[in-house]
């Protein structure tokens, strides 16, 4: 199999701004911390923008580490675009003190990219909570987009400050997890990240990668505001919880699991919400969730299901018809392999290098049909 899932925004417009619901008062689960999270003092938590567990995870994680040490939870919000964030944090977090907050320029952005979503509001409402209830937790806005040039040496810089004027605390860095990569992006040689800053600065630090399962998450697909929606996102099983243990490409320390996933839409636009589980169901009982689970099939080695789902397609691609056809070969089903192999030369399956060296279409080889040859 050769092609990735296509993620397919659901897309609505957007509206006035209303208070996100109330998050509940109940005591957050007790995290296990393993040895060697805490020690440095500062915590880089890397983020898949617009899920509802992350933020979640992330509010847990304080509340577990302040019963017995001061945080300071750092997040990707520009202090320049949120002017009520600190009266929020000092506001009883009624009705009105919720509206003014969501009605600063950041939260109202068109460019919705799952920072400013219901999860990211709550998130901000559990730790105004407690610290009204008096953990010692403080809240810090970082990101400097709207007045640093260098948007992550800003951040960086801001995260030093941090840990020089909280010595005692724990810092929890909360941010997107390219910002919180050791080695930066491979597809960007020479552009420095957060976490590369803060260890040229000296600051030693654990950071940690979300492992999620397959679900959905509320993400901008391209630089346009029109293309944020919730998509469907492929994750890998595994167990919840965090886990030092190094990435392979050595930009991470660890990671926690959060389970599957759930898009969260925008705090500030609740007409977003209306009927929002109902449209999630729809985006994965649809043609992408076909894929994704026909892909997962794939990946575990159940041929067919993977055959299974992808027959259940009533408009097939090129490319979805080149997978089935992969895994029918791998069922030995030569015949209907070669069927869908046709099928999808003829709507615009094209790489035929890539099938003559593809090891799941090895069984077609001593057929005479061999090689694909396009009409």
């Amino acid at each position: 199999m050769s092609t990735r899932l296509a993620l397919v925004p659901i897309l609505a417009a957007c509206g006035s701004a209303t208070p996100p619901p109330h998050p509940t008062s109940a005591e957050p689960p007790k995290l296990a911390i393993p040895p060697g999270v805490l020690e440095t003092g500062v915590v880089l938590i890397g983020d898949l923008h617009g899920t509802r567990e992350i933020p979640t995870f992330v509010g847990d994680l304080v509340a577990t580490v302040a019963r017995e040490r001061p945080v300071v939870l750092g997040l990707e919000i520009p202090p320049g675009e949120t002017p009520s964030f600190d009266d929020f944090l000092a506001s009883d977090g009624g009705p009105a003190a919720r509206e003014h907050l969501l009605a600063d320029p950041w939260w109202r952005d068109e460019f919705q990219d799952g920072r400013r979503s219901t999860a990211m509001a709550e998130l901000v409402e559990a730790m105004r909570a407690r610290k009204a209830a008096g953990a010692k937790i403080g809240v810090d806005r970082i990101d400097t987009l709207a007045t640093s040039p260098d948007r992550d040496r800003g951040m960086a810089e801001r995260v030093i400050e941090l840990r020089k004027t909280h010595p005692d605390a724990v810092i929890i860095v909360y941010a997107g997890n390219v910002h919180t990569m050791r080695k930066g992006m491979a597809g960007r040689p020479g552009y420095t990240v957060m976490a590369m800053h803060l260890a040229a600065g000296g600051v030693a630090f654990v950071s940690l990668n979300p492992h999620y399962e397959d679900g959905s998450a509320w993400v901008c697909r391209t630089a346009k505001a029109a293309e944020c929606g919730p998509s469907l996102m492929a994750g890998k099983p595994g167990p919840r919880g965090i886990q030092l243990e190094p990435s392979a490409d050595g930009n991470y320390d660890g990671w926690f699991g959060v389970g599957p996933i759930t898009a969260s839409p925008p705090a500030a636009f609740p007409e977003l919400a209306n009927d929002f589980d109902r449209k999630l169901a729809a985006l994965r009982d649809g043609p992408d969730g076909v894929r994704l689970r026909a892909n997962r099939a794939a990946g575990a080695g159940d041929y067919r299901a993977c055959a299974t789902a992808f027959e259940a397609l009533a408009a097939p691609t090129g490319n979805d018809a080149y997978n089935h056809a992969c895994c029918l070969a791998q069922l030995g089903s030569k015949d209907a392999a070669f069927a869908r192999l046709q099928f999808a030369i003829d709507h615009g399956f094209t790489d035929l290098a890539h099938a003559a060296t593809d090891p799941d279409l090895a069984s077609l080889h001593d057929d005479p049909r061999w090689p694909l040859k396009p009409r």
